[in-house]
């Protein structure tokens, strides 16, 4: 190639990066006139399925719920949210008000995701913020040392290129807009299909026993954020408001008791079988004994988390309430893993709101004062930590109550309190039917993992719906088959082969072991 010819080469090159680079810089210019603010892409999904202006017009106050599956919903969601609930309080207690409440929970999300979020909706001038986070800052995905990970890789420095940017994240949201419609248009709405997993342990990252370093480091970095949100909220005018997380104690047993100190192997078989001898005892209805045999294990290791909860049932059993509730809440403390929060997580919570004068809901305290005896177990909660519907709605309750005892919205005295509707009414209003409880059974029957009784209750009550549910049966015919019931699973599955059989054969087809079973018991 000649001289001239790279030059023109050049030039021509030189020609169109400019006009590419000219024409991004004017379509920027006209979008940030016309569109809403780069976000994420799940702050984007959000804000246009809930059609939220910038503008605030027509809107007399905007709320903004942000946290884990908690605020989500998640087994109830979309009819029965904590966000779904305040509405209709809402509507009963200031009806002549258009109050505007969004939902940007998002299940398995912790603080950073909290803080990331509060940034992006900032433009959207929200008068209120409603934070609920705290039992998922210990999973490895949200500790300090991933956020850093994923701030300085590629794919997050091109999220935050699109983000930024109003015509990229236009584009995006476009595109997203569109894949949805056709998929609505086809019927072809995927969903993951999370039936036939089999349970696994708990891996060592997951794992943060408490004054490890992983664990301090979880609770500073929580502090950090909470911190950054508060500080933020108040630079930008905005209200805010905190949940204290709250566990089902009672009915939820730890997930990895780990050992404080060394001890040699045979001791550790020692200390378990003592416990052993405990849980038999306490099933056989002698919790007196059960406790003597407790002792012995405690003296040894007072922070080993079974032992723990099997001080709580026992002192349960004899009517010691208060004791026993000491017991659980320390069971939960000395938990290996941390899928519900630790006391210490509150704790910063308290000292945060009260340095800064932000209100602070004792989420724990609403939830003991309606629970048997003070001990919060599936009376209130379905799992680990996510409320059931009676629940989110004490828990909106108390979010209106506090509302108004701050002034917000409109003055205390303007609240039409006689105005407050029954339970069932709300419920009515709010779509909750059989249905809404049969879903949730089923999703609340996959995330129980090993915990085979709770899962099979669940399942339980699910076909007590629909007795002759496809899904329900095909859930239970794979919980029977990993608790070791194989003819029980394997009779299920011929009758859903006779009934079902195109999409049991389906299912079949991802599970080998099962087919050859089936075939060779009809051979």
């Amino acid at each position: 190639m000649t001289t001239p010819q790279i030059k023109s080469l050049l030039r021509t090159f030189f020609i169109i990066l400019l006009s590419t680079v000219l024409l991004f810089a004017l379509l920027e210019y006209i979008f940030r006139i016309v569109r809403k603010p780069g976000t994420s892409k799940f702050v984007a999904q959000a804000v246009d399925e809930n059609r939220i202006n910038l503008s605030k017009e027509g809107v007399d106050y905007r709320i903004f719920l942000l946290g884990e599956s908690t605020m989500h919903g998640w087994q109830y969601a979309p009819q029965s949210t904590i966000g779904t609930w305040l509405n209709q309080y809402l509507k009963s207690f200031l009806p002549g008000k258009k109050v505007e409440i969004v939902n940007f929970g998002q299940p398995g999300e912790g603080s950073t995701f909290c803080l990331s979020l509060l940034k992006q909706l900032i433009p959207y001038h929200p008068d209120l913020v409603v934070v609920y986070i705290g039992h998922n800052d210990f999973f490895p995905g949200n500790r300090r040392v991933q956020a850093e990970k994923d701030w300085h890789s590629i794919k997050a420095l091109l999220k935050n290129l699109i983000r930024k940017s109003y015509f990229l994240s236009s584009v995006e949201g476009f595109a997203y807009r569109l894949r949805r419609g056709i998929k609505e248009e086809s019927g072809r709405a995927p969903q993951e299909d999370t039936v036939e997993i089999t349970p696994r342990g708990y891996c060592p990252d997951e794992l943060s026993p408490v004054g490890s370093p992983e664990y301090k480091d979880c609770l500073a970095y929580y502090r950090e954020n909470i911190d950054a949100i508060i500080r933020l909220a108040k630079d930008n005018g905005i209200s805010i408001v905190f949940f204290e997380p709250v566990s089902n104690f009672r009915d939820f047993s730890p997930g990895y008791s780990c050992f404080s100190r060394d001890l040699a192997d045979e001791l550790k078989e020692a200390y378990k079988s003592k416990l052993d001898k405990a849980r038999n005892l306490l099933e056989t209805g002698n919790p007196a004994e059960a406790i003597e045999i407790l002792e012995g294990p405690l003296r040894v290791d007072p922070r080993y988390a079974d032992t723990l909860y099997l001080k709580g049932q026992a002192a349960e059993a004899l009517g010691s309430y208060g004791e026993a509730r000491l017991f659980y809440l320390e069971a939960v403390d000395y938990d290996g893993v941390h899928n519900r929060a630790p006391r210490p997580i509150n704790h910063i919570l308290e000292e945060l709101c009260t340095k800064y004068s932000v209100p602070l809901i004792d989420t724990v305290g609403l939830f003991e004062s309606a629970s048997p005896n003070s001990l919060v177990g599936f009376n209130l909660i379905d799992d680990n930590c996510r409320p059931n519907i009676r629940g989110q709605a004490m828990m909106a309750r108390k979010l209106a109550s506090t509302v108004a005892e701050k002034g917000w919205i409109a003055p205390f005295s303007e609240w039409q309190w006689r105005n407050e509707k029954p339970f069932d009414y709300y419920s009515e209003q709010l779509g909750i039917n059989d249905e809404t409880f049969f879903e949730a059974h089923l999703r609340l029957a996959g995330y129980f993992g090993s915990l085979h009784e709770e899962a099979l209750k669940h399942i339980s009550r699910a076909l007590q719906i629909h007795p002759d549910s496809f899904s329900a049966r095909r859930y239970l015919a794979w919980r029977y088959w990993i608790m070791g019931k194989k003819k029980e699973s394997l009779s299920i599955y011929r009758k859903l082969l006779r009934e079902f059989p195109a999409e049991t054969k389906a299912v079949l087809a991802k599970l080998p072991e099962i087919r050859k079973e089936l075939e060779n018991t009809q051979a």
